[in-house]
């Protein structure tokens, strides 16, 4: 599901009212669709912050589960990265957190990626060489 359409179904789901079936439906499918490499899901679990405006209609406090839609449509929206960006950032993000188990071939192979993914010039020629040969004579 694109940004765009993500954003219309949030949308037409907080212009309903609450317990409606529609409105749970819509709801459960942004969350099923959700892009991994959403940055604003990256940052902030999807299914928690839905969760969350479930909560909130539960206790009858619309005003505040319609303004998380919004709050969540408009973040998303002002977060968007392009397509190498986030390979770049999902690889960070795994090198950030697994990198000190993983052997060094490894490890280098996924920097090298990340900064492919955002055209940043390699300094040797095989993301796994660990023998230092440059591109450039």
């Amino acid at each position: 599901m694109s940004k765009n359409l993500r954003s219309e179904v949030l949308r037409i789901a907080s212009e309903l009212p609450k317990g409606n079936e529609t409105r749970r439906q819509l709801l459960s499918s942004v969350a099923k669709d959700a892009d991994s490499n959403d940055i604003l899901y990256f940052i902030v679990p999807q299914r928690t912050l839905l969760g969350l405006h479930s909560h909130l209609e539960k206790e009858g406090d619309d005003q505040s589960a319609d303004l998380l839609l919004e709050v969540m449509s408009k973040l998303s929206k002002a977060l968007s990265l392009s397509s190498g960006e986030e390979a770049a950032l999902w690889r960070l993000k795994q090198v950030a957190e697994y990198g000190k188990r993983w052997d060094i071939g490894l490890l280098r192979n996924n920097i090298f990626k990340a900064a492919d993914s955002l055209g940043i010039r390699l300094p040797s020629a095989m993301f796994a060489s660990d023998n230092g040969e440059r591109l450039d004579p």
